[in-house]
């Protein structure tokens, strides 16, 4: 297995307001957006997606023990 990419997510209240940052200032495009969630990629090379901004209460994210390669998984 290799990995292909990694996304990061950010959390935000009210993702919709970030909109103008990653598209203005940044320069990215919207991929993807769900309301809860919008992912925003380069324009130049859109299946490179660059970050994701997510509404994600904290109730619903049950934390895993570290896995053997040190990477803490998340489920939703």
């Amino acid at each position: 297995m290799s990995i292909r990419r990694i996304v990061p997510n950010i959390n935000s209240a009210n993702p919709s307001a970030s909109k103008p940052f990653y598209e203005k200032v940044l320069g990215l495009d919207p991929a993807m957006d769900m309301g809860w969630i919008i992912t925003f990629a380069s324009p130049s090379n859109p299946t490179a997606q660059v970050i994701s901004v997510s509404r994600w209460p904290t109730w619903t994210l049950v934390t895993q023990p570290l896995n053997c390669r040190g990477i803490r998984s998340y489920i939703p």
